[in-house]
């Protein structure tokens, strides 16, 4: 796969995003304090309205040129969006934007490697249990079925939106390989069973795979991914 198949990918993908933002701008309040729960605040209500929820991707870029430029993408893989007072809505936010990722993780987009190249890199965020956010796994898929009733056609969209992050990371690993450059995915270490787009990239030779701590502070993945990285220079 090329840059044309890439970038019609994420044309696709944001096109999606775009049709569920425009159904959760109009939930009203009683819904979005039903959704939210205890951290029904105007701050996240008006985050909710305005970005939408429910993705399987995150950290999506809104132009294609972020990916281009990467010399390696790392896929996060992750459960279900936490709903907490640090919850972050915002669907094109960068991970090295985002606290938890920054300070507990120190994600940077940016690492040398041992043999002194500097490596660019683009994070993205696979939801694979639910992309709803809740307090847990099962409160998310709750608060999923809860927004397909006050929502039905989000029940499509979101549908959608994940066969359309399945092409977005198919084309960007097609992408990646005709470059010679690099898939990382990391998975939380204790977790031995995976959504099948994820298993399938865990059973490919040219995936770099790093099982790490994924919740709570965890300084050392940027160094797991340089040594990773130069086991192949």
């Amino acid at each position: 796969m090329g840059q044309s198949e890439l970038r019609q990918a994420h044309a696709d993908l944001l096109a999606c995003y775009k049709d569920i933002r425009h159904e959760f701008a109009d939930l009203d309040d009683s819904t979005l304090a039903r959704f939210l729960g205890k951290y029904n605040t105007p701050k996240f209500r008006q985050q909710v309205r305005e970005h939408g929820d429910g993705y399987t991707m995150r950290s999506v870029p809104r132009s294609i040129e972020e990916i281009l430029l990467a010399d390696v993408v790392v896929l996060v893989v992750m459960n279900s969006p936490k709903l907490d007072h640090n919850s972050v809505f915002k669907l094109h936010a960068p991970l090295t934007d985002i606290p938890y990722w920054r300070k507990d993780k120190r994600l940077r987009s940016e690492a040398r490697l041992q043999n002194g190249d500097l490596a660019k890199f683009q994070f993205l965020v696979w939801e694979q249990v639910c992309g709803v956010h809740g307090e847990n796994d099962r409160r998310a898929i709750t608060n999923q079925r809860f927004l397909f009733e006050a929502r039905p056609r989000l029940n499509q969209l979101i549908l959608a939106q994940t066969e359309k992050s399945e092409e977005l990371l198919s084309s960007c690993k097609g992408w990646l390989e005709s470059l010679d450059r690099k898939l990382i995915v990391l998975t939380n270490a204790l977790k031995k069973k995976f959504a099948p787009p994820i298993y399938q990239l865990l059973c490919d030779d040219s995936v770099l795979h790093i099982p790490t701590k994924l919740f709570g502070p965890n300084r050392t993945i940027m160094d797991k991914i340089v040594y990773k990285l130069s086991e192949g220079s």
